[in-house]
């Protein structure tokens, strides 16, 4: 007899906690389910642990002749299964009494419905203390439809450990991206989140702890130490050609300065650290650049940055009819919407529009080019690092979302957070938004601008001159100007939020 359910759990050097996670699961009172556990060649006992346990026929256990990755692991699992539903359950996690016979009891009673979830604990690594409850603000059962107030959370505060999803709509959605070095299960939740409903139960279904040592906290940690060791590194420890995997290209520089490249491993840090082999037909872009004119000594980081590797760049960017603005940019489907203000507000704008389920693009830099009888817009190297005045006088620890970047000296938007749950693909300029902060405003103001206003705002305002100067197309800015509508946007302390749900229609 097939299982309704198969249970997923992939497991690489997990011998601490894999017994008490497994036996969470055959403890479960609903018994039409498989347990597929596959050791991804782990270097301690996980296997023999698992193995221990293979005397209950529920649980089906393989091992990886090499190190394949949690991903890969996860795609394996998926063609493995037998089940209708698929509940996932990390190594490390624990499954709650009733989770699967609530689950699916509920998908089988509603077949309109494609995935189910519940309430989830965050806790310790020894379980002696909540840290928070997931979701966190969503209290009553319901559906969860794209556009409405319970789908604002979602997918950002979920976990794959919390559902139930059918398996055929995990096969339509794509799988798990192979790509992403880190959060590929909450790219698949939202892929999922727009080709069927989601329904929450409140109830009590997984535990999920957070271990000092777990992947999540260790890429972190990983990056964060890249980017210490950027900044204390010294002229003889920075090495003068670095790589770069940029928009599905490499990028290859080369220069004597080192406070460039400084400057330069800091933007860039994550497509340096995005660990990908290059293919011998892949292209390579390369860049030699020369110490800017100005003495290094009396440069700042971000203008070096800006003179020393976005205006070369430029010119390589030029020859494909390809250049930047200084704006941010967020989509919604193919629709883009160009966001020109200062920095601050700027950022502010971003985060607004995040929380209204639009993509991230970009919040410094997009790349904008010609294509057919539109400008289009794609995202670029920049670190996502946003202003957050939520976290304005709150004290210094990470929380969800966000964290303290010690570098910096500020708090900014988790990177990983942004870059692997809500990164936008190339999308149609439709709006180009000049947006004025005042906080004595009550509500939200808007004038339309004719062509000549947007392309004139575009090319003269002090905001757009940082790249123009460096070479700009006009061409570009003349077509925006006649195919995009422009708007001057002043708003006030709850202006943002408004701002964003408008355009969504």
């Amino acid at each position: 007899m097939r299982p309704l359910i198969s249970v997923a759990m992939p497991a690489y050097n997990a011998e601490k906690f894999i017994r008490a996670a497994i036996e969470s699961v055959l403890r479960q009172k609903f018994q039409h389910f498989e347990l597929i556990v596959i050791d991804d060649h782990s270097e301690d006992n996980t296997y023999q642990i698992v193995r221990e346990l293979t005397g209950d026929a529920r649980v089906r256990l393989y091992k990886n002749t090499r190190r394949m990755g949690e991903t890969d692991t996860k795609n394996k699992i998926l063609k493995l299964a037998r089940g209708k539903y698929i509940a996932a359950l990390d190594a490390d996690d624990l499954m709650l009494q009733g989770r699967l016979k609530d689950h699916c009891e509920f998908l089988e009673k509603h077949p309109e419905i494609g995935a189910v979830f519940g309430r989830g604990f965050v806790a310790t690594e020894n379980l002696e203390r909540v840290i928070i409850l997931i979701p966190p603000t969503i209290r009553q059962d319901g559906k969860v439809l794209r556009g409405s107030c319970r789908a604002k959370e979602l997918p950002y505060d979920f976990n794959q450990g919390m559902a139930t999803i059918k398996k055929e709509h995990i096969l339509k959605a794509g799988r798990f991206e192979a790509s992403l070095p880190i959060g590929e299960d909450s790219r698949l939740m939202r892929r999922l989140f727009k080709i069927t409903p989601f329904y929450f139960l409140n109830k009590p279904c997984f535990i999920y702890r957070i271990q000092k040592k777990g992947v999540c906290h260790s890429r972190l940690r990983e990056n964060f130490k890249r980017m210490h060791d950027v900044f204390t590194a010294k002229k003889r420890q920075m090495p003068k050609i670095q790589y770069f995997y940029v928009n599905k290209q490499w990028l290859r520089v080369r220069t004597d300065c080192y406070k460039l490249m400084r400057a330069i491993r800091w933007r860039l840090n994550f497509y340096s650290w995005v660990k990908k082999q290059r293919k011998s037909n892949e292209r390579i872009v390369r860049l030699d650049l020369k110490t800017p004119q100005k003495k290094a000594a009396r440069v700042t980081d971000p203008e070096l940055f800006a003179c020393g590797f976005m205006n070369p760049l430029e010119q390589q960017l030029i020859k494909r009819n390809e250049t930047f603005l200084e704006a941010a940019l967020v989509s919604r489907g193919e629709r883009g919407f160009l966001i020109v203000a200062d920095e601050k507000v700027r950022s502010e704008a971003v985060l607004a529009f995040l929380s209204q389920d639009y993509c991230y693009c970009s919040a410094n830099s997009p790349i904008l080019y010609l294509k057919s009888k539109d400008v289009y817009g794609k995202s670029f190297v920049d670190p996502l690092v946003l202003y957050d005045s939520a976290s304005v006088g709150v004290k210094k620890r990470n929380v969800w979302g966000r964290f303290w970047n010690p570098i910096l000296k500020k708090y900014c938007i988790n990177t990983f957070f942004y870059r692997t749950y809500l990164t936008g693909d190339v999308c149609r300029i439709e709006k180009v938004l000049f947006i004025n902060f005042n906080p004595t405003f009550q509500r939200l103001r808007s004038r339309s601008l004719n062509a000549s206003e947007l392309y004139s705002r575009l090319v003269r305002d002090n905001y757009a001159k940082l790249y123009l100067r460096y070479a700009g197309r006009p061409d570009i800015f003349k077509k925006i100007s006649l195919r995009a509508g422009g708007f001057s946007v002043s708003v006030g302390p709850n202006g943002m939020l408004k701002l964003a749900e408008m355009l969504k229609h």
